[in-house]
């Protein structure tokens, strides 16, 4: 199973896009939760938290967010972010039996967004994350940005492609 972290800020529209295309994998057993995380307190978020069942973290950082996650396995995802192509299954299968991170092939273009911003990443994040809660925790220490330790990482780039929304 798979916890996914979402930065998210009150813009709702592409939340909602990302958080509508995670239902099916909640409904097929893969994604196990969504937490959505804020450096801010939003109402917002609160009530789409509520509504949709994610847990919401306000005033947090993204290392607060790992470490509450319950899941081996982790996708950070940006908002407005859908993956395609069968994702549920080939993820599923890649959980079970790998241990390397993983991106996947973006198709679309975004704008800076908050989250790359805050994690001093400029396009990376775009293609998603897929890492276990061991790794990212052996690596990460909220110190440093996240890209400094991404490209150490070498991910492996799965044959799912991700729609990035154009904001």
């Amino acid at each position: 199973m798979v916890s996914v972290i979402i930065h998210a800020d009150e813009d709702i529209d592409p939340l909602a896009d990302t958080l509508a295309m995670l239902v099916s994998g909640s409904v097929f057993g893969l994604v196990s939760e969504v937490i959505l995380w804020s450096e801010n307190h939003s109402n917002v978020l609160q009530t789409v938290a509520n509504d949709t069942g994610c847990r919401y973290l306000p005033k947090s950082t993204l290392g607060e967010a790992i470490m509450a996650a319950k899941s081996t396995w982790l996708l950070f995802l940006t908002p407005g972010a859908r993956l395609l192509d069968q994702w549920r299954e080939i993820l599923s299968r890649y959980v079970e039996k790998e241990t390397r991170p993983a991106q996947f092939r973006v198709i679309g273009t975004k704008k800076f967004t908050k989250l790359r911003q805050f994690l001093g990443l400029n396009r990376q994040l775009d293609c998603g994350l897929l890492i276990t809660k061991n790794q990212i925790s052996s690596i990460y220490n909220n110190q440093k940005p996240l890209h400094k330790y991404l490209r150490k990482l070498n991910p492996v780039i799965l044959p799912i492609q991700i729609l990035v929304s154009s904001q």
